[in-house]
Order: C-alpha cells, then structure tokens, then sequence
C-alpha cells in the first residue's frame, strides 16, 4: 500500500509540475486578475499627431493606458521623444507585433530574431525594454508559441472596439460592452482611429459612472516585471549597426538560445513522464 500510494503522490507531484511549466511557457492574458477592471490599451502608435494628445486627455481623467507601439518611424526623433513621454508619465510601453512578416513563412529562431530587433530598437529609443507585446488576429500559433518561449507576454484583449471599421461608432460600441457579461477587461483601441478622443473619454466615462477600475497591464495582470533587465541574459545577438534600419535577413539576428531552453524544458518533461510509466508498470 505504501508503495501505491508513493507511486500516487509521485503521479501527482509530476503532473503539478507540467502544469507549472506549461504556465511558464504560455504566458498569454485575456483578462485582468480582478473583477470591475479595466485595461486600456493603445495599438499602433505612437503617432505625432495623436500620441501626445492621447497623453494629456488620460492625464486630465487620472487614469493610465497601455501602449503597443509599432517600431515603423523609430528613426524620427520626434517619435522616439514621444515613447519616452509615455514611460515618464507613468503609463507602460508594449509592442504592437508588425503584421507584414507574422504572414511570412519564417521559422520559430526567425521570428524570435526579428522580435528581439525591434524590441532592441524601442530600447534604443526610450530606454526600455518591453515585455508585453499585442499580435494581430492573424497570429499564427507558431508567432505566438515563439514570443512566449523567447519571456515575452502576450496579451489579447477580451473586448474589441472595432474602431478601424468605418462604420465604427462610438455609442454602439459602448451598448456593446453595457451587454457583455465581461467583469475583467482588456479593451483594444488603434491610435488611427478617426474617433480616437471621443471615443476614449466616452468610453472612460462610462467605466467611472459604473464604478470600474481603469489599469494599466501591469496591474491587471499583477506581472511586477514588464520591463527586461537593463543589462538582460538574452539568447539573441545584439543590434550590430548603431543605425536604425530594417531588418533584411529575419534569420540573422537569431540564435538557438531560447530554442535550446524549450528543448530543455521539453526533456525534462519527457523524463518525467517516461520516469512515471516505468514506475507504474
């Protein structure tokens, strides 16, 4: 008896520890840890025509936002002022994964590489390193599987605007949410958007008068690390140019690093399984 039930507590340890590390390889959020909150989050920005307005109509409401950027413009330095406008104001700095490559048939070291460049440029143009980051739609499970193995945290919201339709409006967009059974909310909005200020303190309105709580992603995620390290253990190579520019080879700026941590989890777990049926026999 004593031998079955060591053999049960060994399933059961081994099958807690999968669950662990499967959460450790697949950091993907949809919603706030807690209810009545709401995440506002920006996507491709930032704009100079729009960023710093955004900024001060949140401030005048005291609420912060969270902002996936886009790396297009990076060599302007009116743009790169604005990114550190967004981090000294308090809000979080993300980054929006560009769309035109998520549809190229690259490898999992190809679009890890890729990633790790541009989140080097936003580190060249505001001082941080983000660790969130926003896919498109369009996401394939392989972009996805490869953010979250290179530590990254990719968050999809729960509650889509549609503010890029050009039928968007913002009232039924707020009637929408009025009739969702959402409690916890990571809501997405496109600095593009024709109805980008209106719809942002209707919508804040709203969320006050029904006693939400507007976060950024850090708090409705409860992560305290969304920034990398200064100085991080990166398994990529480093932007060799001191210039911003594009990169033209995605396989050139990666390495097997993360790959051979993945690989390494996925041994460790292999063992672990065969281990268990060779005690169970």
């Amino acid at each position: 008896h004593c031998h079955y039930c060591l053999r049960m507590h060994l399933f059961g340890f081994i099958l807690l520890s999968s669950n662990l590390l499967c959460y450790t390889l697949a950091i993907i959020i949809t919603k706030c840890i807690n209810d009545k909150n709401v995440a506002l989050t920006f996507d491709d920005g930032p704009s100079i025509k729009t960023t710093n307005k955004l900024l001060d109509l949140l401030e005048s409401y005291g609420v912060k936002g969270t902002f996936h950027v886009v790396t297009k413009h990076f060599n302007y330095p009116e743009v790169q002022n604005i990114m550190k406008e967004i981090i000294s104001r308090g809000h979080v700095l993300g980054y929006r994964v560009e769309a035109e490559w998520e549809l190229v048939d690259v490898s999992k070291e190809g679009v890890q590489g890729a990633v790790e460049y541009r989140l080097e440029m936003i580190k060249k143009a505001s001082g941080k390193k983000p660790k969130f980051v926003r896919t498109s739609y369009n996401a394939t499970d392989l972009v996805k599987d490869s953010l979250v193995a290179s530590g990254l945290i990719v968050t999809v919201p729960n509650f889509e605007t549609y503010d890029y339709k050009s039928d968007f409006s913002t009232d039924s967009m707020i009637n929408r949410f009025e009739s969702t059974p959402l409690r916890s909310v990571i809501s997405v909005q496109r600095e593009f958007s024709s109805d980008l200020f209106e719809t942002t303190a209707k919508f804040i309105d709203y969320l006050n008068v029904n006693n939400f709580k507007i976060v950024t992603l850090q708090e409705c995620t409860g992560i305290d690390e969304i920034y990398f390290d200064e100085k991080p253990i990166s398994p990529f190579k480093p932007i060799k140019n001191d210039e911003v520019t594009e990169v033209e080879n995605l396989e050139e700026y990666s390495t097997s690093g993360a790959t051979l941590t993945v690989i390494s989890y996925t041994s460790l777990y292999s063992f672990c399984l065969l281990y268990l049926a060779v005690q169970l026999l």
